[in-house]
C-alpha cells in the first residue's frame, strides 16, 4: 500500500491527476499542460477515488465532476467537499485550481461553506490574468492562456471573405439571433481543421461572452490565426487588449449587437496594415514550464512541516 506522503517516483517525477479528458485532435484546456517538465499526467472526467498522486489539478467548472456532486444538493456537495479535503490532507496530495469568474452566483449556506472548505484546501490558485480575484493572493500564480500558432501549422486556410463575421459560441447567448445561421459555429461540435477553415474565412470573430475557459480559448484560437476578435469586456482580457497590438481585440461594455459588430468591422477596415498580434507572452513552451513550476510549488507547500503556533517551542 502506498505511503501517505505519495513520494514522487522516477527520480522526482510528479504525478498529476487532471479532471479533464486526455489530449485529443480537438483543442481543450488540457493541451496547455501536456509536456510540462517533470510531470506525468493522469486524466479523468469522473469523481476521483484514487489519491495515489502528488497533485490534483482541476478547473473550477469541473469541481462537481471531481467531487461527484454534479446535479446533487448543496448539502451533499458540502459533505463531499469535507471528505475530499480530509482525504488530500491525510495523503498529502496538493490541490491546484484554475479560476475564471463564473456567471453562476450561488449563495446558499451549504454551498458557501463547501466552497470555503475547498478554498482552504487549495495549495495554488491559477488565473490567466492578474485581474481575476482569488481567495488568497499569497497562494495565487498567474499563468497566461497559451496561444495555438504551432497547433495550426499545416492546416488548410480559407480565403478571407470581405463580409464574413463568425459567431463562435459554446452555449446559448442572447445575442445570437442577430447572426445568420451560416455565420454561427458551435466550437464544441467541430473539428480543429474545420474550425481553422471557418475562422480564416472570416473578417471578424465574435465571441459573445467569456463565461468559460472554452470561451477564452476561442479568443486565443482566433488571434493565433490572425483574425480580430470582438467580445464583451472581461477581467482576463483587459491587459491582453493593451499588449497584443491595436485592432486585434475589441471589447464592448454592453452585450454584443449589430452596432458593435459594425463598429469593429469599420475600425478593422480603416486601420493601417498591422503586424500579427503579439502573443510572445503566451508561448506554449513558456506556459508548460510555468505549470511544471506550479505543480512543484504546490507539492512543496502541501508537504512542508506546519509552523508551530506563535510562542510554541520548535
Amino acid at each position: 500500500m502506498p505511503s501517505p506522503d505519495n513520494s514522487p517516483v522516477d527520480g522526482g517525477e510528479l504525478r498529476v491527476h487532471v479532471t479533464q479528458r486526455p489530449p485529443a485532435p480537438r483543442l481543450a484546456y488540457v493541451d496547455q499542460l501536456v509536456g510540462a517538465p517533470g510531470v506525468r499526467f493522469r486524466y479523468s472526467q469522473r469523481r476521483i477515488r484514487r489519491f495515489d498522486v502528488d497533485v490534483i489539478h482541476v478547473t473550477d467548472d469541473q469541481l462537481d465532476i471531481l467531487l461527484g456532486t454534479h446535479g446533487r444538493s448543496d448539502w451533499c456537495r458540502l459533505l463531499m467537499a469535507l471528505a475530499f479535503a480530509l482525504a488530500i490532507r491525510f495523503r498529502k496530495v496538493a490541490l491546484v485550481r484554475t479560476l475564471l469568474p463564473s456567471p453562476e452566483i450561488r449563495t446558499s449556506r451549504a454551498w458557501l461553506r463547501g466552497q470555503r472548505i475547498l478554498d482552504a484546501a487549495t495549495d495554488v490558485f491559477v488565473t490567466p490574468d492578474g485581474q481575476v480575484a482569488t481567495p488568497d493572493s499569497s497562494r495565487t500564480v498567474v499563468i497566461p492562456y497559451s496561444h495555438f500558432r504551432e497547433r495550426f501549422i499545416g492546416f488548410p486556410r480559407a480565403k478571407q471573405s470581405t463580409t464574413g463575421v463568425l459567431w463562435a459560441t459554446g452555449a446559448e447567448h442572447a445575442t445570437e439571433d442577430i447572426a445568420r445561421p451560416s455565420q454561427r459555429i458551435d466550437v464544441a461540435a467541430i473539428s480543429d481543421g474545420a474550425l481553422a477553415h471557418r475562422i480564416t474565412a472570416a473578417e471578424l470573430v465574435v465571441v459573445p461572452k467569456i463565461d468559460t475557459l472554452a470561451d477564452l480559448q476561442m479568443v486565443f484560437v482566433a488571434l493565433s490565426l490572425d483574425r480580430p476578435v470582438l467580445t464583451q469586456t472581461h477581467e482576463t482580457l483587459t491587459s491582453l487588449a493593451e499588449t497584443i497590438g491595436p485592432r486585434w481585440l475589441f471589447l464592448s461594455q454592453e452585450p454584443i449587437t449589430s452596432r458593435e459588430v459594425h463598429a469593429a468591422i469599420t475600425q478593422t477596415r480603416e486601420a493601417k496594415p498591422e503586424p500579427p498580434p503579439d502573443l510572445d507572452a503566451h508561448d506554449p513552451g513558456l506556459i508548460r514550464n510555468l505549470y511544471g513550476e506550479t505543480y512543484a510549488r504546490a507539492t512543496h507547500r502541501r508537504r512542508r512541516p506546519k509552523e508551530p503556533p506563535h510562542g510554541a517551542p520548535l
